[in-house]
């Protein structure tokens, strides 16, 4: 069982790494519920469009996210690996994943083209992305946050950035860091930095989106504590 995030007591400064991974599974259950809280999860959503767009109209897409979710669960589409793969080589992951296609109806043209795809797909985040999908969707978002003064007109609203970022987290559940007061406020308390926090998820391939309320449902409980210790003190009349 994993230990609830505590506040830094003069004490070393805490593993970002370890850190985030307590806060999500801490608060992962009281927070907004984020489409993707792992991003690894996106991977295997785009290795499941690729295979539906090769596969139709031979393979119904109900078929082909059976099979997907089936590969995933034997660790055979984990993104470093296929990146390296030479799909025109017999290597016995790509006959493994060709095998499976034409077993659920690809026609070998078919499912030659599907496992150069997705390794090709794979080869280009790990080139071009760190491995990190996203990195590659936040990319984009940060790009529309730069665009905010002209794509709105707004008169006296200093924290536009970071409204329009929770935007984009809620609506297109962008991996892109929305800092806030709570947020930074938990991060003082926990003794480590919000760009550390950040960077730590990225690695941890945990959605930046969850990350930002899990930090505020830490501070929420923690605000509630001292409430709690006192609540029966004041109640005279």
């Amino acid at each position: 069982m994993s230990k609830n995030p505590s506040e830094s007591k003069n004490k070393q400064p805490p593993d970002p790494q370890e850190l985030v991974v307590q806060l999500y599974r801490t608060y992962a259950s009281q927070v907004s519920k984020t489409l993707w809280p792992w991003e690894t999860a996106r991977w295997y959503e785009l290795v499941f469009c690729i295979l539906t767009t090769i596969g139709e109209p031979h393979v119904l897409a109900a078929t082909v996210r059976r099979l997907t979710n089936t590969m995933s669960g034997l660790g055979l589409l984990e993104l470093d690996t296929l990146g390296e793969l030479d799909p025109n080589e017999k290597d016995s992951l790509v006959v493994t994943i060709d095998t499976l296609l034409q077993q659920v109806g690809f026609p070998p043209e078919k499912s030659q083209a599907a496992v150069t795809a997705i390794c090709e797909a794979a080869s280009s985040i790990q080139e071009k992305h760190g491995s990190k999908v996203q990195n590659y969707l936040r990319k984009y978002g940060t790009y529309m946050l730069g665009q905010i003064e002209e794509d709105f007109d707004f008169s006296n609203f200093e924290d536009a950035p970071r409204a329009l970022a929770i935007w984009l987290q809620n609506t297109l559940n962008m991996p892109v860091p929305a800092s806030n007061p709570l947020a930074d406020q938990a991060c003082e308390s926990l003794g480590v930095s919000y760009d550390e926090l950040v960077e730590a998820a990225t690695q941890q391939d945990i959605n930046v989106a969850l990350l930002d309320d899990a930090l505020r449902a830490y501070w929420e409980r923690r605000m509630e504590k001292p409430q709690a210790r006192t609540g029966g003190k004041n109640n005279d009349r």
